[in-house]
């Protein structure tokens, strides 16, 4: 794996597109209602990147790319609890990429709040994504063992679709352990919530 792949924090703006696409990729309701479509996730993005007040600030976004290629091919996002959500500061970055935030953005960034704002365990960990073209090739468990050991002394904390079986027995081959029931989540602007399980890795 190592010879074929690197593990890095996002830092070149070269690399702000593919990673752009990975994240809005990760997630078939919130990235569609808040950004509208992949093109103009693409755009606000790029600023959203380079904005430290933003939950997707570079700092917090880690990639893998191809050694040979260059290519971005899988992401993950790991937040520690300075970081929250503000609807104004993702508005910022939709005025500076010149976008018309679509209707559903505010449902979908009511979602966010609650998801950045409430953390109840230690830090959390999202927009876990592989291309698909990559997938099944152990790239997930190679970013997120990087990723865990870089972040070796934190309690760690992230929400699974509960169908999503491949995701969950990943996530426990990482030590991860589901807490308590089922619940309901975002499932999508004026659409019926989805069952999610939270899961959490002490350390």
């Amino acid at each position: 794996m190592n010879d074929k792949f690197v593990f890095d924090i996002l830092t070149h703006p070269s690399d702000y597109r593919e990673t752009a696409k990975i994240i809005y990729g990760t997630d078939p309701y919130i990235y569609r209602d808040l950004f509208g479509d992949v093109e103009n996730a693409q755009k606000i993005l790029s600023y959203s990147f380079d904005n430290p007040e933003s939950v997707f600030f570079k700092n917090a976004v880690y990639i893998v790319k191809s050694r040979i290629t260059g290519e971005v091919v899988s992401c993950a996002l790991f937040h520690t609890n300075d970081f929250v959500w503000d609807s104004n500061i993702m508005l910022s970055d939709f005025e500076k990429a010149g976008v018309v935030p679509p209707r559903s953005f505010f449902a979908a960034a009511e979602y966010m709040i609650k998801t950045y704002n409430f953390r109840k365990i230690g830090c959390s960990m999202c927009n876990i994504s592989v291309k698909e073209e990559f997938r099944r090739q152990g790239i997930a468990f190679f970013m997120l063992t990087k990723l865990l050991k870089r972040n070796d002394d934190k309690t760690v904390e992230l929400t699974v679709l509960k169908d999503n079986v491949n995701a969950i027995n990943l996530y426990k081959k990482l030590g991860f352990r589901i807490i308590g029931e089922p619940f309901k989540d975002y499932g999508g602007h004026n659409s019926p919530e989805e069952y999610c399980y939270k899961m959490v890795l002490n350390r």
